[in-house]
């Protein structure tokens, strides 16, 4: 688990610190510092795990040069901490990215680390075709036991109670391919991925994602709303308090207020607890970015409530509603 990244003079920050609980949010304007946060530890990820050579420039972001990324508003070296219990940072981080692979024909076998899913997602389905029959790694991801306790039942599981399919991954013989198909629960035919709806596919990556990782672990998610109606955002929340209570460690950057409120809905039925969340706010002033922590009661009720957190809506409204307002 990840305990705190501490991020001095990079990019939009001067010296900031995150403290991390099981499940976090970070939200905010545009270019506010979202996904700073983000980079900063795949950053420190890359340095720890391959050497500072790769501190900007690696497997899983590439950021350019020390002079692209150094606050040009402040004095002092660029420093990023991140500190875990356990394990170290490095093994820790799983990671899937905003450009998630979508729907195809088929796709990539994974040649080199079969445990690995791509900043992308784009082994996720080589993963589920190889580990379908096996018992997820860890039981307390399990679900629901009456469902089966491998992979491929637990996967199954989430995608058709968030989008009403199941999913098949096949590797083809003879090709570094794989074949995924798709089956609505009437069970009359399979669809290929190209003929499902986006979010159905991008619903299945994160899903296998989760489930291939361990307790612990922290898996970052660049909006996971991205192709998702309202309902199926709001009920993908459930996925991740489920995860996150079982001991997987959550970091999703996201704009969706669907997301937001399925966590106060969640903190209201007592799925998960305040201390448990850690929700950033990011807001920028003079070029440089803070986090303000949002504190919620276990009602759900938000204690601090900033302008900008997710309060368009009632803005809108008021308008509608021939309201007056500032």
């Amino acid at each position: 688990m990840i305990n705190e990244l501490e991020i001095k003079n990079f990019k939009c920050f001067e010296d900031a610190k995150f403290v991390f609980k099981k499940l976090n949010v970070l939200t905010g304007p545009n270019s506010s510092g979202k996904s700073t946060v983000i980079q900063a530890l795949l950053s420190d990820k890359q340095a720890k795990k391959y050497g500072e050579t790769y501190f900007l420039n690696g497997k899983y972001i590439k950021l350019g040069q020390l002079s692209d990324v150094k606050n040009c508003y402040t004095r002092g070296d660029v420093c990023i901490d991140a500190t875990s219990d356990g394990a170290e940072v490095e093994d820790r981080i799983v990671y899937l990215s905003t450009e998630r692979k979508g729907p195809d024909i088929d796709y990539k076998q994974n040649l080199e680390d079969e445990t690995e899913i791509g900043v992308h997602g784009e082994y996720a389905f080589d993963f589920l075709s190889r580990m379908r029959l096996e018992k997820i790694r860890e039981d307390a991801f399990i679900y629901d036991k009456n469902m089966g306790v491998n992979l491929g039942n637990q996967v199954d599981y989430w995608l058709s109670y968030l989008c009403g399919y199941t999913i098949t991954a096949e590797r083809i013989e003879g090709t570094t391919t794989v074949k995924v198909s798709y089956r609505t629960e009437d069970n009359i035919k399979d669809f290929k991925a190209i003929h499902v709806g986006t979010g159905v596919t991008y619903l299945a990556t994160i899903i296998i994602a989760a489930l291939s990782c361990t307790k612990k672990d922290m898996l970052i998610i660049e909006n996971p709303e991205l192709y998702l109606h309202p309902a199926a955002q709001s009920r993908f929340v459930e996925f991740f308090v489920f995860m996150a209570s079982k001991g997987l460690q959550i970091l999703i950057e996201t704009h969706s207020d669907h997301i937001f409120n399925g966590i106060r809905k969640s903190l209201k039925t007592s799925k998960i607890y305040p201390q448990d969340i850690a929700v950033f706010f990011l807001k920028k002033e003079d070029g440089i970015s803070y986090p303000i922590i949002i504190n919620f009661t276990k009602e759900g009720i938000v204690l601090n409530q900033e302008k900008g957190l997710f309060d368009q809506y009632d803005d809108d409204l008021d308008v509608l509603l021939g309201f007056e307002y500032e």
